[in-house]
Parts: structure tokens; sequence; C-alpha cells
């Protein structure tokens, strides 16, 4: 389901390779359907510039979070980071595929679906 790992679990999650057992579990995605012509390769790095740019933010993880009233990850939430889908700038449709197994193979565990992108479509097979 997931091969690529070049950055740390996002923001103190559990690296992992099911979502079994989680409250929630994330997933980059880094390519979803190409534009002709366009060069889309920059975006095999935005699920991981994610998980860097917050890395130092999973320290505040216990602290009180004024927009929810209480803290970011409270008793009883589980993260899981189940790393990168191995998506291609060039293959929309397996892409796509990838990005909608992915996300049902974690709702049917019973957790909450996070995914980063990567390019402006993968939201499409996402949601």
């Amino acid at each position: 389901m997931t091969a690529r790992r070049t950055a740390p679990a996002f923001m103190g999650a559990r690296k992992s390779k099911t979502p079994q057992g989680f409250t929630a579990a994330l997933f980059g995605a880094p390519h979803g359907t190409p534009y002709p012509g366009i060069d889309n390769r920059i975006h095999q790095a935005a699920p991981d510039a994610f998980r860097l740019a917050l890395k130092e933010d999973a320290l505040w993880l216990d602290h009180w979070d004024f927009d929810i009233g209480g803290p970011l990850l409270g008793k009883g939430i589980s993260l899981a980071d189940l790393g990168n889908l191995a998506t291609t700038p060039k293959q929309g449709a397996k892409n796509r595929k990838l990005i909608e197994a992915c996300t049902r193979r974690i709702l049917e565990a019973g957790a909450i679906p996070v995914m980063f992108g990567g390019d402006d479509s993968v939201p499409i097979p996402f949601i």
C-alpha cells in the first residue's frame, strides 16, 4: 500500500503499515492526475515537506489548543503514519486507484483518513 518514506512520521504519529487500531491514519499522495505538458515531478516532495515542517510541533501535542478546547491529540486519540503511496508523475489512473484504495482501507479499519498531497488533483479520488 505505501512504499516511500524519507521523512519522520507526522507530528509524533506512529509509523505503521496498517490503519488497524488507530483513531486516524494519514498517508502521502504525491501525484494524482497529470496535466498534459506539465512537469509535475516536484510534487513528489510535498507530503514529506509537511512532515518535516511540523516535526518540532510534535513536542507540543499535549499542550492546550484554544481552537479545540483541549490538547491537540488528547487521550484516546492515536495517529498512524502510513507513509507515501508509490504514485508516479505520469500514471493518473494508477495514482487515483492507489489513493482510493488506501482511503477505503483506512475507512474499513474504522479510522479517519488524512491525506497529504501533492498536486491539486489528489483530493478527487480521496473524496
